[in-house]
C-alpha cells in the first residue's frame, strides 16, 4: 500500500473496515489483513469477538457439520493432563464419560484459541483432500475410474470427521504424555479394555472402521518419509531399522510419530528433502509400541456371546452394537460395514485384516447411492487370499536388498562414516575418525567379553548450531503495536506448519545425484548425539540384538 493510498483509506468509516474483515475466508487471512494497516487493526479491536466468530463460521462454511467435531477435539487439546498415571486416567475417563458434540463456542476465547482451531482445521483439510484423491477405485474390485467424481459433501464430512477423531485420540492417548518412555515406566496408557469402553465404545462399528481407515492411510503417508531415511541413513542401517513397504500391525517403529498428531504428520508429509525428513524423524523420543492398534485389535467386548453379524436380530443389534455418535443422513457407511463384516462375529467388529483392502479404498466413507452404482452389495463379501506368490517373491527380494544395505552401512558406521548413503553414491557421507575409534573399541570390548549385541551408551553432543527458525510473518509497522500472539503465533501450543519448519543445513547436494532425495553436505563434520531411532533415550542396540531395533539375523 502506497503512502498516497493510506490517507484515503483512513478516511473511510470504521464500519467499512469491519465489513471487510467479516468476509475474511479464514483466520490466517484475517490475521494478514488485520496487520496490513492501523486502519484494519483498530477496526478489529473494536469488534474483536464478533469478527472472530464470523470468520470462524466462514472457515467452516464448506464443512459446517464438522464444527462440533473440531470444537470437541480442540477442547480435548486444552486438557491439562497430569503426570500421575492414575490421575490422568481419571481425567480421560471423566472427559469421555461426558463426551458429546459441542455445538456452541465458549464465552471467552483468546486469539491463540482461534488460531489453534484454524490451524488444526488446516491440517484436517490437507489430509482429507489428499485422502480423497485415492478414492477413485471401487472398494471391492479396485477398478479405477477414468474420471472419478468428486466426493459429495457428506462423504467429505466423514473423512474430515474421522481425521478429527484421530486427533482426539492423539490428544488423549498420544503426543507428549510420557507414554512408553523407558525412563518413565509408570507412564502407560489406560488398559486396552478400558480404552475399548471409554473411547471406542462411544462410537458405532462403522465409525470405528472409519477411524481405522484414516489410521492406515496415515501409516502409508508416514512410510514415504520414513523409508527415505531408513533406506539411506548410516546410523539407521547400523541399527537394522527395517523398511516399511506396506501396512504391518506388528511394526512398532512408527507408533511414536503417529501419536504426535496431525500437525506433526502434516509437516512430515510435506517435507520434500532428506534433510527435512531426517530432522523431523531423529529428535530423541519416547519408545512407543502400543499406540492405537493394540486397543483396536482386542476383541470389541467379552460381555456378549460371539454371534455372527449376519445372524444378528434387530434386538441383538440394539443390544450389542453402539449407535452412531454423529447422526449420518446417509446409510451408506452402516450398510457397507454390515456387508463387509457379515462373516465376522460380534467380538471382532472393526479393524480386521480381511477388510484392510476395503479400508484402503475408503469403503465406509461413501454414500449409499455410490456404493449401489458400484454394485457393492450384489454378492456376499469374500475376503481375498492374503497370500500372493508374486507379492511374496517381491517381499523376499526387498528383504534381501534391505539386509545387504544394512551390511554395507554397518561397515561404514564402523569406519566413522555418517549421513546419507546409497549403493551407487557415497559422496554425501561425512567422516570422523573419533566415531570410528569409539566404534572399534566398543566392538573389541564386547567381543572380548562375549557381550556382542548388548547395549552401548554413546552420547555425542552436537558440535554445531542450527540456524534459528525463520519467521513467516513480515515486519510491518502495525505489528510493532499488535499483541504478541499476532506477532508470532508460533509461540502458541499449536504451531502452523509454515511457522515451525525445522532448520535445514544450507549447503547444496551434489548435482550428480539430483534424481534422488539427498541431504545437503555439511560444511564441516558435525557429530550428532547418536540415538537408536527405534528406542530413543540415547541408547544404542548393537546389530543382531533382538529388541525394539529388530534383528539383522531375523
Amino acid at each position: 500500500m502506497t503512502h498516497t493510498e493510506l490517507p484515503l483509506l483512513l478516511s473511510f468509516p470504521t464500519e467499512l473496515a469491519q465489513a471487510i474483515l467479516f468476509h475474511a475466508p479464514d483466520f490466517i487471512s484475517l490475521r494478514a489483513l488485520t496487520l496490513s494497516s492501523p486502519f484494519f487493526y483498530r477496526a478489529f479491536l473494536t469488534a474483536q469477538k464478533l469478527i472472530l466468530n464470523k470468520v470462524l463460521s466462514n472457515e467452516f462454511r464448506a464443512s459446517r457439520t464438522i464444527l462440533p467435531d473440531a470444537l470437541t477435539t480442540f477442547t480435548s487439546a486444552r486438557l491439562s493432563l497430569q503426570s500421575d498415571s492414575q490421575i490422568r486416567d481419571d481425567q480421560i475417563k471423566s472427559f469421555l464419560l461426558n463426551l458429546h458434540p459441542i455445538t456452541a463456542l465458549p464465552e471467552i476465547w483468546s486469539l491463540s484459541d482461534f488460531w489453534a482451531l484454524s490451524t488444526t482445521h488446516d491440517h484436517v483439510k490437507y489430509f482429507a483432500n489428499d485422502f480423497a484423491i485415492t478414492l477413485s477405485a471401487n472398494p471391492l474390485t479396485g477398478a479405477s475410474h477414468e474420471v472419478p467424481s468428486a466426493l459429495t459433501p457428506t462423504e467429505m464430512d466423514r473423512v474430515e470427521r474421522a481425521l478429527y477423531r484421530y486427533e482426539l485420540y492423539c490428544n488423549l492417548f498420544g503426543k507428549n504424555h510420557g507414554y512408553g518412555r523407558l525412563d518413565w515406566p509408570d507412564q502407560r496408557r489406560p488398559d486396552f479394555r478400558d480404552q475399548q469402553r471409554m473411547f471406542f465404545g462411544k462410537f458405532a462399528p462403522w465409525e470405528n472402521e472409519q477411524l481405522a481407515t484414516i489410521y492406515e492411510y496415515l501409516v502409508r503417508k508416514l512410510s514415504t518419509a520414513f523409508n527415505d531415511v531408513a533406506e539411506h541413513d548410516v546410523v539407521w542401517g547400523e541399527f537394522t531399522v527395517p523398511f516399511q513397504d506396506d501396512y504391518d500391525p506388528l511394526y512398532n517403529y512408527r507408533d511414536h510419530w503417529l501419536s504426535l498428531g496431525l500437525e506433526y504428520l502434516h509437516r512430515l508429509a510435506t517435507a520434500s528433502t532428506y534433510n527435512e525428513r531426517y530432522e523431523l524423524l531423529n529428535p530423541e523420543f519416547k519408545c512407543d509400541s502400543d499406540f492405537l492398534y493394540p486397543a483396536y485389535s482386542e476383541p470389541a467386548d467379552d460381555d456378549y456371546d460371539e454371534i455372527l453379524i449376519a445372524d444378528l436380530t434387530e434386538q441383538d443389534r440394539d443390544r450389542i452394537l453402539k449407535p452412531p455418535f454423529v447422526k449420518d443422513p446417509d446409510v451408506g457407511p452402516a450398510e457397507a460395514w454390515r456387508w463387509a463384516y457379515q462373516g465376522e462375529t460380534t467380538a471382532y467388529i472393526y479393524f480386521q485384516p480381511d477388510q484392510r483392502q476395503l479400508r484402503k479404498n475408503g469403503y465406509v466413507m461413501f454414500d449409499y447411492d455410490r456404493l449401489c452404482r458400484w454394485n457393492l452389495f450384489s454378492e456376499s463379501y469374500k475376503p481375498a487370499d492374503r497370500y500372493n506368490s508374486e507379492d511374496a517373491a517381491l517381499t523376499a527380494l526387498r528383504t534381501d536388498q534391505m539386509r545387504k544395505s544394512w551390511d554395507e552401512r554397518s561397515k561404514i558406521w564402523l569406519r566413522g562414516g555418517r549421513g546419507w548413503w546409497s549403493e551407487n553414491d557415497q559422496s554425501k557421507l561425512v567422516w570422523d575418525e573419533r566415531l570410528a575409534v569409539v566404534a572399534r573399541e566398543n566392538t573389541r570390548a564386547n567381543t572380548a567379553n562375549g557381550t556382542t549385541g548388548e547395549r552401548i551408551n554413546m552420547h555425542w553432543e552436537s558440535g554445531g548450531q542450527m540456524p534459528p527458525e525463520p519467521s513467516s510473518i513480515p515486519t510491518q509497522s502495525t505489528e510493532a503495536h499488535a499483541p504478541s500472539f499476532w506477532k508470532n503465533p508460533a509461540n502458541t501450543k499449536v504451531h502452523h506448519q509454515f511457522n515451525s519448519t525445522p532448520p535445514i543445513v544450507a549447503s547444496k547436494p551434489d548435482k550428480s545425484s539430483q534424481n534422488q532425495t539427498q541431504p545437503a553436505t555439511p560444511a564441516s563434520p558435525v557429530l550428532p548425539r547418536e540415538t537408536n531411532p527405534t528406542t530413543g533415550c540415547g541408547i544404542f542396540f548393537r546389530r543382531g540384538h533382538r529388541d525394539c531395533g529388530g534383528s539383522k539375523n531375523g
